[in-house]
């Protein structure tokens, strides 16, 4: 419990309190995490978990007084805990304070029954009281991804009906020109026809527009 007040009492920007004051910065650092629509996590060094939001227990299913103390892997999907130690260890000795998780396509997290949620995350370091921090806020991305796998089907189809429509028109096209190639020469010939016999004008007239109408 003294870990989670350190933390709770270490906003960024904030001024060390004295004793006194301590139980209200606690309250609204406390506050302001339990509002944020993205889950907070936060465990120490030995990745044991201090703090969890109510986000957090909305995303996981955990509720919060069975998951503070416990260890930072139960949180995780079975294929990432062998390097999860290796990876906080090096971000912990690096130079870089913050960095978001899964650059190449996102985080998967383990709720309590078993399923998995994509999310976007980050994580940040902080040394409070002399002891290291890490603290991960992650985001639900399930809708969205959903939603651009919608799109992307839309997308796909209207592709496809746009390649075949193109293909209709090519055939439809094709079938046409055949016999539209053949009214214009019969017609050709009715037009001269009509020079060398302007007599034959009256019954002729008919098959020399449609030559017009071919022509066109």
């Amino acid at each position: 419990r003294a870990r989670v007040r350190a933390y709770r009492s270490a906003l960024p920007g904030e001024e060390p309190v004295q004793d006194d004051n301590r139980e209200l910065v606690e309250a609204r650092a406390s506050a302001i995490l339990a509002l944020t629509a993205d889950a907070i996590v936060s465990a120490d060094a030995e990745q044991r978990i201090v703090y969890y939001n109510d986000a957090a227990e909305q995303l996981f299913g955990h509720a919060r007084a069975d998951v503070l103390g416990r260890d930072l892997v139960m949180l995780l999907p079975e294929r990432y805990r062998a390097k999860h130690a290796d990876q906080v260890r090096d971000f912990g000795s690096g130079a870089i304070a913050a960095r978001r998780m899964g650059e190449r396509g996102g985080v998967a997290v383990l709720r309590k029954d078993g399923s998995e949620v994509p999310a976007e995350a980050s994580i940040t370091r902080a040394v409070v009281g002399g002891e290291v921090y890490y603290t991960a806020a992650l985001r639900d991305v399930s809708e969205r991804l959903r939603a651009d796998r919608e799109r992307e089907a839309l997308l796909s189809a209207a592709l496809e009906a746009t390649r075949q429509r193109d293909e209709v028109l090519s055939v439809v096209s094709h079938d046409l020109r055949t016999p539209l190639a053949g009214i214009g020469m019969t017609a050709s010939l009715v037009e001269r026809m009509l020079k060398a016999h302007p007599e034959l004008a009256s019954l002729v007239e008919p098959l020399a527009e449609v030559s017009r109408t071919v022509q066109r």
